[in-house]
């Protein structure tokens, strides 16, 4: 059996972990960031592989850091029933002050780490909406697809509009 002592040392370690693999991921999608402005696909590819492997290794990490913090509430005698129990609402719970202080501490870094990973996926989400918006768009104009947007004359009468390709469909 673990002693308490034991699960908050593995926990911290755990965390660390955490924080140099986040650390590791932010770059990666910066990289990919740029490259999606550049439109890069060779770079693309190559970060999206890193991207993912890094993910997976989160994922695992994290795996044990929810069994850790599970293990932990038990010893201090927290129901996990009622949900996942949040690093912030544990570590006022914990006694030793020096590991509740290397936890907060931890738990700031790795706080900002997600903040930073969150605002640049979503940048990544609009530049790839915008990226396939552009391609639909073009791919409208070369097939001659109409638009689901009806055309008005100036008295707001609908106009029929024709799509003329710039390809035929035959080619």
């Amino acid at each position: 059996m673990q002693t308490l002592d034991l699960q908050l040392g593995q926990l911290q370690s755990v965390l660390e972990e955490l924080v140099r693999l986040h650390e590791r991921l932010v770059p990666v999608l910066e990289e990919k960031r740029e490259a999606l402005k550049k439109m890069n696909r060779t770079d693309l590819a190559y970060i999206l592989v890193h991207e993912e492997a890094i993910a997976a290794s989160i994922a695992v990490v994290d795996g044990r850091r929810s069994d850790i913090v599970r293990s932990i509430c038990g010893f201090l005698g927290l129901d996990v029933k009622k949900g996942p129990i949040k690093l912030g609402d544990l570590i006022p719970k914990i006694a030793q002050e020096a590991i509740a202080r290397e936890l907060t501490s931890l738990r700031a870094r790795l706080k900002e780490l997600l903040d930073s990973v969150r605002r640049l996926s979503e940048t990544i989400r609009a530049l790839t909406e915008q990226s396939l918006s552009h391609v639909r768009f073009f791919l409208r104009i070369l097939t001659g697809a109409e638009d689901n947007s009806p055309t008005y004359d100036r008295r707001a009468r609908e106009r029929q509009s024709h799509g003329y390709s710039v390809l035929d469909r035959k080619a």
